[in-house]
């Protein structure tokens, strides 16, 4: 396993596409290069695997049968970044030209647009959501009880899939993400790690963890009820005087 590789690669071709440098850029531009092999290396960190009915519905939304899994460790906290990256290639319909290639039924990586690697990646998050109380988030591996620091980077890959390519992210798991937030949220606004108060490393992370998902779950500036944007968006504004540790303010 490369145990972080996967989304620090991710996260650094991100850097390069938000700057302009993409791997369908022009021959003269020294980063194309760099961007396609940065690509090419991700897609190869890819598999694709079966997945079943969860608990709260149907998370195959391309019905194909399968989900695309990061090959390393810490997949549900990793695979987000590498959501993000593929989409901010902005050519969908590009093909993969490494990864796995189709054998026996499963589709692989390799000869697959990258729109449909993506939506098999959101069917994967799907599978993999928290079926048990207090709700649905994500950790590091399947099924996995969450916490808010692994969950953002599931919304933040499936945030960019929905909006920029249109590809699905069911309803039932933004429904079943807004029960684990309104329990992890505690009444000063702030955002637990795995519980509500409980803040290991301070409340200036988790927060706006907890932020992200209500992006992706459509809880904004006067939601009415629990969780609530409102209160996280002052307790964020009300700890900036504070001086000292992360945990100052509390």
């Amino acid at each position: 396993a490369n145990l972080g590789w996967t989304s620090c690669t991710a996260a650094n071709l991100n850097a390069f596409e938000a700057k302009g440098h993409l791997e369908s850029g022009l021959a003269s531009d020294p980063y194309t290069e760099t961007v396609k092999r940065g690509m090419n290396q991700i897609f190869a960190w890819l598999y694709a695997d079966n997945i079943s009915l969860e608990l709260k519905g149907n998370p195959d939304s391309n019905m194909n049968g399968y989900g695309v899994f990061v090959n390393d460790g810490y997949q549900f906290y990793q695979g987000g970044m590498l959501m993000d990256a593929i989409v901010a290639s902005g050519t969908p319909l590009a093909v993969a030209a490494t990864g796995p290639a189709p054998a026996d039924g499963n589709p692989g990586i390799q000869g697959r647009t990258y729109r449909d690697i993506v939506q098999d990646m959101v069917d994967a998050y799907a599978w993999a959501q928290w079926d048990g109380w207090p709700g649905g988030g994500w950790r590091y591996s399947a099924n996995e009880y969450p916490d808010n620091s692994a969950c953002q980077w599931a919304a933040i890959g499936m945030i960019a899939a929905e909006r920029q390519w249109g590809l699905t992210v069911p309803q039932w798991v933004k429904d079943w993400n807004v029960v684990w937030l309104a329990y992890t949220q505690d009444g000063s606004g702030g955002f637990g790690y795995t519980d509500p108060g409980y803040y290991p490393w301070g409340p200036y992370a988790t927060t706006p963890s907890g932020m992200v998902q209500m992006c992706m779950d459509g809880i904004g500036r006067g939601n009415v009820g629990w969780p609530s944007w409102d209160a996280a968006e002052t307790f964020i504004r009300d700890g900036f005087g504070a001086t000292g540790g992360a945990t100052d303010a509390l």
